[in-house]
C-alpha cells in the first residue's frame, strides 16, 4: 500500500488554495507518522476532513472544504469521466480524473426527480463541482503517470482515481436541437445503422451509434418524427480520433489526449435522439425542410434503382403508337452490386410516369428527357421487363434524330420522375428564413384563415383554431351507413357535400384508395360552378388532381351530371379540355383548333394558321406519351415476343 500525502491551505481572503510538494524524503518521513496532526478530523465513517498534510494508508472518502471544477470529457455504459477543469495548484487533492456512477454518486437536489441514469442527464462539457469523492488508489497519480488505456482501434479509455460521491452540476455548453424524420434503417448484426434527414444538404446522414442507446427500439423505423440534440463544442478543444473523448480548453493544463484533433471552429456534437412533439410554428419551416429531406433521400435511392444505360426492343410497325420494351434476364441493379427480387412495391409499377433519356453510342451524350407512362412491368427472379407506349416520330424531332433508326442505334436510361424540381426554390429561401412561410401567411386574411384551420394550438401569428369540426363519431356514422342503397353516397361524403355548398371556407375531405373522394367532387364542383355563373359574381375555382387518369375520370363522371349538361347547354359554361388530344370530342384543344382552321367564319390568314397547326403539333407532342399510356386497353404479345395493340 502506498502512502499518499494531502494538503490543503486557505488564503487570507477566503479563496481555496492549495499547493503539492514532493521531495525524496516524503516516503521515509511519512513511515514515521503514526498519528494524524490535530487539526484533522476524521469521523466514523471514515471520512477526512482535510486541513493539514495527513498520510493514510487506506483509500478514503475525501471532503474538500471548497467545490473543486470538473469538466465531463468521456461517457461510458457504467460510468461518466470528468476530469480536472483546474490547474494542479488549486487543490492538491483534487484527483486528475474521477467517475460518476449511478447509486454511488449524489446530484444535489438537480436530479432528485428522475430516474434516468447520468448517463442520460450529463453531456459532455459540462461543469460540475465536486465536494466528495470516494478514492480508488493508495495515491494521487502524477502529472507524469499514465492514465489512459488505448485500444487497437485508437479508441481512449481513461483510468478514474476515484468515484464522486457528492456534486452538483454548475453549467452545460450551448445545445442546439434539430427535428427531422428517421429515412432508412440498416441492419448489421447486432448494430443498426440509423438515418436521418438532413435540413442542410436536403438529404440524410447518419446517426451516431451513441446516440441510440436510449431510444425506444419499436420506433426504430422510417417515418418516425424525432429530435436531435447537439451540444455546441468550442474551437480548441482536443478530440480522440475515435471521437470517445472531448477535452475542453479549460481542462488541458489537465490532460490533452494523444494524437488529439484540435478543433479550429465550433462544433455541433450529437449527444441524444428522442422522439420528437407534434410541429409548433416555431418548428413548422424546420419539418417542412425535413419532410423535403426525406422525399429527395427517396428520389435518391430511387435513382440507385433506375434502368441504367441499356437497349431497347423497339416495335415501329405505327410510329405514332410505338411499342418498346426494356428487357432483362439478371433483374434490376442495386447500388452494392446485389439483386432483388421486386414485385408490386417495384420503383415502375404499371401506370407510373417515368423519365426516359437516350444515350448515344458514338459521343455518350445523353438526351433531354421525355415524359412515359409504363404500361405494364414484370419483376421475376430472374427477368425484369418494362413496356411503354409512346409517338416515335414525335422522339425524333424532340432529339433531333435523322430517322427512326437512330433509335435503335443508342441506349436509354429510364428514370423515376422529379417530384421535387418546382420546391427547390421554395426549399432554398426557406432555409434560409425559419419563418419564411409565416410571415407569408400572416399579411393575407385568406391564407391567415387556411392557416388557422390546420394549427389547432394559439400562436403569435395564429389565434385558437375553432374552426375544425368534423363528421359525427364512428358509431353514429356506421348507424346512419347500415341502411345505405347500391350507389348512394356515404354518410361522410353527404356530409363534406353538405359543408362545401354551404360556404365553408375549408373542407378537409381524407380517405385511402377508392374511398370515394373523387365521386364527392364530382357532385360538389357542379354546385360551385352554379355559383360562379351567377350575375355578379366574381368567384374563381381551382381543382387540383393527383394525375391526368384522376383528371380525366373526373371530368367524364361530371360531363354525366345533369346539373352540369344544363349549365353547358344554356351557354353558361364553355368548356376547353386539355386531357383529351381527340380531335372529335367537342370541347378539347384539337376539337377546337381544327374548328377555327376549317371554319371560314374566322377568316384566319396564312401565318395565324401557321401558329395553330404549330401549337396543335407542339400541344399533342407533350402529352402524347401519357395519353396513350392512360388507355386501359390490354398490351398483347406476338410470336417475337414484342408488345402489339389491337385497334
Amino acid at each position: 500500500m502506498y502512502n499518499q500525502q494531502y494538503s490543503n491551505s486557505t488564503s487570507k481572503n477566503g479563496h481555496h488554495q492549495s499547493s503539492s510538494k514532493s521531495t525524496k524524503n516524503d516516503h521515509h518521513t511519512s513511515n514515521n507518522r503514526k498519528q494524524p496532526l490535530p487539526n484533522i478530523k476524521i469521523s466514523k465513517n471514515g471520512t477526512i476532513f482535510v486541513g493539514e498534510p495527513v498520510i493514510v494508508n487506506t483509500h478514503p472518502q475525501v471532503l474538500f472544504h471548497c467545490e473543486v471544477p470538473y469538466r465531463i470529457v468521456q461517457k461510458r455504459p457504467t460510468c461518466v469521466i470528468a476530469i480536472r477543469a483546474c490547474s494542479s495548484g488549486f487543490d492538491t487533492l483534487a484527483p486528475p480524473i474521477l467517475a460518476i456512477k449511478d447509486n454511488v454518486t449524489s446530484f444535489s437536489s438537480q436530479f432528485s426527480n428522475t430516474d434516468e441514469s447520468y448517463n442520460e442527464l450529463l453531456n459532455v462539457g459540462d461543469e460540475i463541482f465536486v465536494l466528495k469523492y470516494q478514492s480508488a488508489t493508495s495515491a494521487i497519480p502524477r502529472s507524469t503517470e499514465r492514465i489512459a488505456d488505448y485500444g487497437e482501434n485508437g479508441s481512449m479509455s481513461l483510468k478514474y482515481h476515484g468515484v464522486v460521491l457528492q456534486a452538483k452540476r454548475n453549467s452545460t455548453l450551448p445545445k442546439f436541437r434539430e427535428l427531422g424524420f428517421i429515412t432508412k434503417v440498416k441492419h448489421s448484426g447486432d448494430l443498426n445503422e440509423v438515418f436521418m434527414t438532413d435540413t442542410k444538404t436536403l438529404g440524410e446522414k447518419l446517426i451516431h451509434p451513441r446516440c441510440l442507446a436510449a431510444f425506444p427500439a419499436e420506433f426504430l423505423k422510417p417515418g418516425s418524427r424525432i429530435c436531435l440534440d447537439y451540444v455546441i463544442l468550442p474551437s480548441g478543444t482536443h478530440v480522440s480520433t475515435q471521437h470517445d473523448l472531448f477535452v475542453l480548453p479549460h481542462s488541458l493544463t489537465t490532460f490533452i489526449p494523444y494524437q488529439s484533433i484540435n478543433l479550429s471552429t465550433e462544433v455541433y456534437l450529437p449527444i441524444k435522439l428522442s422522439l420528437a412533439d407534434s410541429p409548433t410554428c416555431e418548428t413548422l419551416s424546420q419539418y417542412y425542410l425535413s419532410s423535403a429531406a426525406f422525399l429527395e433521400s427517396i428520389y435518391r435511392d430511387d435513382m440507385l434503382e433506375a434502368v441504367k444505360a441499356s437497349p431497347l426492343v423497339w416495335n415501329l410497325t405505327k410510329p405514332k403508337h410505338a411499342q418498346i420494351i426494356y428487357q432483362s434476364y439478371t433483374g434490376l441493379e442495386m447500388n452494392n452490386g446485389q439483386f432483388r427480387r421486386n414485385y408490386k412495391n417495384s420503383l415502375f409499377r404499371n401506370g407510373s410516369i417515368a423519365i426516359l433519356k437516350r444515350i448515344d453510342l458514338v459521343t455518350g451524350a445523353e438526351s433531354i428527357p421525355v415524359y412515359i407512362r409504363i404500361k405494364q412491368a414484370s419483376y421475376e427472379e430472374y427477368e425484369t421487363r418494362i413496356c411503354f407506349v409512346v409517338d416515335a416520330t414525335y422522339l425524333v424531332r424532340t432529339w433531333n434524330l435523322d430517322d427512326m433508326e437512330d433509335l435503335r442505334a443508342a441506349t436509354y436510361k429510364i428514370e423515376p420522375t422529379d417530384l421535387l424540381c418546382h420546391l427547390r426554390a421554395f426549399n432554398a429561401k426557406l432555409a434560409t428564413d425559419k419563418h419564411y412561410i409565416i410571415s407569408r401567411l400572416k399579411d393575407s386574411p385568406t391564407k391567415h384563415r387556411i392557416l388557422s384551420a390546420f394549427f389547432p394550438y394559439s400562436n403569435k401569428y395564429v389565434e385558437t383554431n375553432d374552426k375544425i369540426r368534423y363528421i359525427p363519431s364512428a358509431a353514429a356514422e356506421a348507424d346512419m351507413d347500415r341502411n345505405m342503397e347500391m350507389g348512394e353516397l356515404t354518410c361522410a361524403q353527404k356530409t363534406a357535400i353538405k359543408a362545401i355548398l354551404n360556404g365553408e371556407e375549408i373542407v378537409v375531405v381524407n380517405g385511402g384508395c377508392k374511398m370515394g373522394k373523387t365521386e364527392t367532387m364530382v357532385y360538389s364542383i357542379p354546385g360551385i360552378l352554379q355559383e360562379i355563373i351567377e350575375p355578379n359574381s366574381f368567384k374563381k375555382c381551382l381543382a387540383l388532381v393527383s394525375s391526368s387518369p384522376t383528371l380525366s375520370l373526373l371530368f367524364k363522371k361530371i360531363e354525366r351530371m345533369k346539373r352540369y349538361q344544363e349549365m353547358v347547354g344554356d351557354g353558361g359554361i364553355r368548356v376547353l379540355n386539355l386531357v383529351s388530344i381527340d380531335s372529335t370530342a367537342r370541347g378539347s384543344f384539337s376539337y377546337i383548333v381544327d374548328l377555327l382552321l376549317r371554319d371560314p367564319r374566322y377568316e384566319l390568314n396564312f401565318d395565324e394558321k401557321d401558329i395553330l397547326e404549330k401549337a396543335k403539333w407542339s400541344f399533342e407532342a407533350k402529352v402524347i406519351p401519357q395519353y396513350h399510356g392512360n388507355q386501359r386497353s390490354p398490351i398483347e404479345t406476338n410470336g417475337n415476343g414484342l408488345s402489339v395493340r389491337n385497334n
